[in-house]
């Protein structure tokens, strides 16, 4: 019998670079297992666990969705024949999946379970508790019959939050805290979703919102939404102090995001903030941080984040320790028809205050980025939403995943460490292609044809290349449909009728031809491909009815097909969150017959 032993050598990560320290967050391998006797080694124990399921990898294990429905082992194995050897580092330092979408406890304990068997290194759980993410799926939020009317309580969201906290823990993985909530709940107003608040708010706390029009009040009764009047300076002390409370009560926070409101164009319009940028008053908020933090003794990192009305950057003023920041970029109003390219981009448009439109082609976003570029920074990452509403356009899955892979091969190019997905934790139909790539690419991995394809063999085996050739067609059809441009739906109503009758002809065909028992190793693997395309046969009827104005018989046909969605989850609900897909797909179809003009 052979003997694997287990190790941490910190100074692992020398082997591949000079620098006198390794960082907390690099990760390194070596992994020298020879006929079942060897040594699999980290850089740290995260890295550890990352380099054991990289071995069991070798060994012909495969990981093709989260939780234990989605794992493939070898029937026979004998120890003694092989030979794993392998020394290396992944090419990006952050590797992440930030909280998005409905999820249950067990759902994301296996979403989190996931990242290291790919290689990823961090999680990020939003809001002091993930309340929004989880009431959501508790209440059965969107579901047209099983909706609960039964409170779901923030502190159940909080034991649940817990929960996951202790699973990163467990695992060793970096754990981003918090983002959103910052400009409320130190007021004392709660910012757990993106909900109006009824509550009553005290002259003295409305004094510090945002003047917008003469009044100091929630932006459209959102919280979260709602800036501060950032130039005064009992505000910001306000908000540093209680960050600064925060971080020591909860200890285990790796990285702490610290962002301002949600939304754009709500900025304050006093006579004082006026006369600096919102970008100043944040680069100042982050130097009182920084301040008070090394006041404390607190020594984590703050990640800042460039976004919405953030993205015209300080005129003023300087991050004064870089070493305590992490950059990161998120470019949400960004189109994914285009990857990013490091040479491709404009100059901002002059800042308008609460008249700006923010950036769609990537040349403008990277203009913005680029712009910031200048601003005091150390670490950097991207914190972008591939995998949040974009997938949902992409019928056949295959373009989107390779965006993706370019975006993330580029992201050396523009001194980027690396990406955090914001996304649905369940964005994995027709299959889990996209966060294949996005783990491999992140490690190293250059060639995306050859990842999806790999993917494609260890789910399809031999039924792989009809698969992808059929979903490769899929992707083509709904990027010509394209989603991205609702107004075209109007404009070329004949050849968006036509694109819709090819995807009803291609799906139907698959739906007939394809044995879904057999069609995958993994029987969750037919079976997501089966709802996927009885679904995307639907609302591909749906749309050309309601492009050729046949209006009632469009909604029966939405309505239907989004039932029998829902009718499934319980088969598919590793791989699909059908309230997000509820959500967007409604709102994508709502957009439409606005814009033809018909009532439905």
């Amino acid at each position: 019998s052979g003997e694997i032993k287990l190790a941490v050598h910190p100074r692992l990560i020398s082997a591949f670079e000079t620098s006198a320290e390794p960082h907390p967050y690099d990760d390194a391998i070596d992994i020298a297992v020879i006929g079942g006797n060897g040594t699999i080694c980290g850089s740290n124990s995260r890295s550890v666990l990352i380099a054991v399921y990289r071995y069991l990898q070798e060994l012909g294990c495969r990981f093709l969705f989260p939780g234990r429905a989605g794992e493939l082992f070898p029937t026979e194995l004998d120890l003694a024949s092989t030979s794993v050897v392998v020394r290396e580092r992944p090419r990006y330092r952050h590797r992440g999946v930030c909280i998005e979408g409905a999820n249950s406890i067990e759902g994301l304990i296996d979403a989190i379970d996931f990242l290291p068997k790919q290689g990823m290194n961090s999680y990020f759980i939003q809001f002091q508790e993930a309340y929004t993410f989880f009431k959501r799926w508790y209440r059965h939020e969107g579901h047209p019959h099983a909706a609960s009317k039964e409170e779901f309580t923030v502190d159940e969201a909080r034991r649940y939050t817990a929960m996951a906290v202790k699973e990163i823990a467990r695992r060793g993985l970096i754990y981003h805290a918090v983002g959103h909530g910052w400009t409320c709940e130190p007021l004392g107003i709660p910012g757990y979703e993106w909900h109006p608040w009824k509550g009553e708010i005290a002259s003295e706390v409305a004094e510090q919102l945002a003047e917008i029009d003469g009044r100091r009040e929630l932006f459209h009764g959102v919280p979260l939404n709602t800036s501060l009047c950032y130039s005064r300076s009992d505000t910001r002390r306000l908000m540093v102090t209680y960050m600064g409370d925060y971080v020591e009560r909860h200890p285990d926070i790796d990285i702490l995001h610290v962002w301002l409101a949600d939304g754009s164009n709500n900025q304050c319009e006093c006579e004082n903030c006026r006369t600096r940028r919102p970008a100043d008053w944040y680069i100042m908020l982050l130097n009182e941080i920084d301040a008070e933090f090394d006041e404390r003794g607190i020594d984590i990192k703050v990640c800042f984040i460039i976004y919405s009305d953030l993205l015209w950057p300080p005129l003023e003023g300087e991050i004064r320790n870089p070493e305590r920041f992490v950059m990161m970029f998120a470019p949400i109003s960004r189109t994914y028809r285009e990857p990013f390219y490091s040479d491709r981009y404009e100059a901002p448009p002059e800042y308008h205050r609460n008249r700006n439109e923010m950036p769609r082609s990537v040349a403008a976003n990277l203009g913005f980025y680029r712009a910031w570029d200048e601003v005091g920074r150390g670490d950097s990452l991207i914190f972008d939403y591939h995998y949040m509403w974009a997938h949902y356009r992409d019928i056949g899955g295959v373009r989107i995943a390779t965006i993706l892979g370019e975006d993330i091969n580029n992201l050396e190019s523009l001194n980027f460490n690396g990406y955090m997905s914001c996304q649905v934790q369940r964005a994995m139909a027709p299959n889990a292609m996209g966060f294949t790539v996005m783990a491999r690419t992140l490690w190293g991995e250059t060639d995306t044809a050859a990842i999806i394809d790999a993917y494609f063999a260890d789910l399809y085996g031999a039924k792989a290349a009809m698969v992808l050739r059929n979903l490769q067609t899929l992707s083509d059809l709904s990027h010509e449909l394209n989603f991205e441009d609702v107004p075209e739906m109007k404009e070329s109503a004949t050849d968006k009728v036509r694109l819709c009758e090819k995807i009803e002809k291609l799906t139907e065909g698959m739906l007939q031809r394809i044995d879904f028992s057999s069609v995958s190793k993994l029987p969750l693997g037919g079976r997501i491909l089966e709802v996927h395309l009885k679904i995307w046969h639907g609302l591909a009827t749906a749309l050309r009815l309601l492009i050729s104005r046949e209006c009632e018989s469009a909604e029966t046909v939405f309505e239907d097909t989004l039932l029998y969605m829902w009718q499934q989850e319980s088969d598919v609900m590793p791989a699909l969150d059908c309230f997000n897909f509820n959500r967007t797909i409604r709102s994508l179809f709502q957009e439409i017959k606005a814009t033809i003009e018909i009532t439905v």
